[in-house]
């Protein structure tokens, strides 16, 4: 993906014929998403301002570490080319390629000073900045010439880019590493690294080699031999236990039958079905990816959100019909001005509260209940709601934040994807050696600290010593 998209349209003939842009999740730091350059692109180690790189004929494809410059040779049929074409351009290329184990990329890494850090590195490192490119076409004839002179060989180069940036060597590091690169081939887009060695570099730094005959050797890569890549693991490069683990951990997309054909599936590890809720959390806990984030949600909202609902409402309901059913707030009653004889008051007055009050009459003080009828109303209908919101309860705790591993918002193809990069990752978990740790210095053995001290005072002459 190119950061300035207008410069789109002039870095075609450059990177070739990549496939669209996958899509980049969004990474949990401020690291830029990958924008690497395309396939047959390939770094020179030794950039200068001289392009007499382009045209050139590669006899096959770079082996054991030789850069472009001493594997390319003059092109007999270089006037059959199309005319050279310089043109500005502005783009920025930035991203990491792993690297074989084992110090195998050694001989790859020696043009570009980095031989030494071959035993620890595990991923070369690239950001640049290009600002023009020059490119020949190769044309009918110029295929026709080669083919009869036998000179047409693995590829031709057919684009060099011109520009300033920096190589560096760096060594993946997920515990303590300073610095975060992004790297197209992670799920997250980048990962933890210390720099181990960098250097700057300025004028042609790349070039685009046109494969006319792949059997002459396999797909190069960005340091030009295809064995200084590291190679994509299997599983039988897992030991037997750390092959169990995978193959328990492993998630299929397994069809089954329904409609519409796009969402029947489920998702499937070594224990049986799972949730695509379940899916999503494993995938994000593992590649730290966070593209999937959206479909993970509350499959069974009603249940819970009408649980709260009708509990709520229940409650209040009930709340208030104890309160109408059993509240007895004192209130006054007027007797009038002829006090009965007998007199003979309610229960809920206090006979000690009747007085006889000047322009109203006799008055007594009563605790009578706000209104039974209505709160065992209340009461009948707040228990129902509180009912079936505890009952609603039940229904969602059956059913689950989760679903089933039938319900799910990725579509087949989507699910099938994703899953691949989850294996993907887990496999190379598996391979992955743990992060190195320092070796502990061991303890300075104690050396033995003897003092001695001469005393002299009168009638005594001796030595104190301390051990």
């Amino acid at each position: 993906m190119l950061r300035n998209l207008a410069s789109l349209g002039a870095m075609i003939v450059l990177v070739g014929c990549g496939a669209a842009a996958p899509f980049r999740p969004t990474a949990p730091s401020e690291v830029a998403a990958a924008s690497p350059l395309g396939p047959s692109y390939v770094l020179v180690p030794r950039s200068s301002d001289d392009h007499a790189l382009l045209g050139r004929v590669l006899p096959d494809a770079p082996d054991n570490g030789k850069p472009l410059d001493e594997v390319a040779r003059p092109n007999e049929c270089a006037d059959k080319l199309g005319p050279e074409k310089t043109e500005p351009v502005v783009a920025t290329f930035e991203d990491a390629q792993g690297l074989a184990a084992d110090g195998k990329a050694k001989a790859a890494l020696a043009p570009f000073g980095f031989e030494e850090d071959a035993p620890s590195a595990t991923h070369f490192y690239y950001r640049l900045d290009i600002e023009k490119r020059i490119t020949v076409a190769v044309t009918p004839e110029y295929l026709a010439c080669c083919k009869d002179k036998g000179t047409c060989g693995y590829g031709i180069v057919t684009a060099l880019g011109y520009g300033q940036g920096e190589f560096a060597a760096v060594l993946r590091d997920d515990t303590g590493a300073s610095v975060e690169i992004p790297v197209a081939a992670e799920e997250r887009g980048f990962i933890k690294a210390k720099v181990l060695h960098k250097r700057y570099v300025y004028g042609y730094v790349a070039a685009l080699v046109t494969v006319t005959d792949p059997a002459k050797g396999p797909a190069l890569t960005l340091l030009g031999d295809p064995k200084s890549a590291a190679a994509e693991p299997t599983e039988q490069d897992l030991p037997e236990p750390a092959r169990a683990e995978f193959d328990q951990k492993k998630v299929q997309v397994v069809a089954r039958a329904g409609v519409p054909a796009e969402f029947a599936y489920t998702f499937r590890d070594s224990r049986g079905d799972i949730t695509e809720n379940e899916f999503v959390r494993r995938y994000q806990d593992l590649t730290g990816a966070m593209d999937l984030s959206g479909a993970r949600s509350n499959r069974n909202p009603f249940w819970l959100y009408y649980a709260v609902s009708a509990t709520s409402v229940g409650a209040f309901l009930l709340g208030s019909a104890a309160y109408v059913s059993l509240a007895t707030p004192t209130r006054t009653q007027i007797i009038g001005t002829n006090l009965p004889t007998p007199f003979t008051p309610a229960s809920n007055c206090n006979v000690e509260t009747l007085q006889n009050v000047t322009g109203t009459g006799w008055e007594i003080q009563c605790n009578p209940p706000l209104d039974p009828g209505l709160g065992k109303t209340m009461g009948i209908v707040g228990g129902a709601v509180f009912g079936t919101g505890i009952a609603s309860f039940v229904v969602y705790g059956v059913l689950g934040y989760n679903g089933s591993p039938n319900e799910h918002v990725l579509t087949k193809s989507d699910a099938e994807a994703y899953a691949a990069r989850y294996n993907r990752s887990l496999l190379h978990a598996a391979v992955r050696p743990p992060a190195s740790q320092p070796p502990t210095a061991p303890p300075a053995p104690l050396t033995p600290q003897v003092q001695l001290t001469p005393i002299f005072t009168p009638g005594f002459a001796g030595l104190i010593g301390r051990f």
